[in-house]
């Protein structure tokens, strides 16, 4: 991971609510099994809890634009490489893929950052109320946006993941 990444709070949040015990795994549940971009989930709870409260329509919609080209040109490509790698060494000798796996993981974990920080540059720094409503507000729109319902089946692996983070603001 870079530390020459410009500082951004929503970075260490989204760290720190990561390593909290289930997230990781409803994270990934979130991810692979209904196809929502993680850092826009940990965004719109971030900007209720921490950040700068509701998501205006417009901004939820420049950051799932923005998030989503990055997410699909970058990301994906980087997450596809390093997964193929963990079952395939696709030719390569096992010593090699040993070498290069991490590294492929540290640049996935990289160009997360970087996506965050593009979503942070979105939207400004604080102005409004910041609660557990202001987040569920956040998350209900981006899930409203991508076709999901709030209540349905994706509700339990996101009421892990804000269960955690509400317990990290407090």
């Amino acid at each position: 991971m870079s530390s020459e990444f410009p500082k951004h709070p929503f970075w260490p949040f989204s760290l720190e609510l990561y390593a909290q015990p289930g997230v990781s795994a409803a994270c990934l549940e979130l991810q692979d099994d209904y196809g929502l971009d993680v850092n826009l989930v940990l965004f719109c709870i971030w900007c209720g809890l921490r950040g700068p409260g509701v998501l205006q329509a417009d901004e939820l919609s420049e950051c799932i634009t923005r998030a989503g080209r990055w997410q699909t040109d970058v990301v994906d490509r980087i997450r596809y490489v390093r997964r193929t790698l963990k079952h395939d060494s696709l030719g390569a000798t096992d010593e090699l893929v040993a070498v290069f796996r991490p590294q492929a993981q540290a640049l996935e974990i990289d160009a997360e950052h970087i996506e965050q920080l593009l979503l942070a540059s979105i939207v400004p720094e604080q102005r409004g109320r910041r609660d557990a409503d202001a987040a569920q507000t956040n998350l209900q729109g981006y899930l409203r946006s991508v076709g999901l319902d709030p209540q349905g089946a994706v509700a339990s692996a996101l009421g892990r993941v804000f269960a955690a983070a509400q317990q990290l603001a407090d």
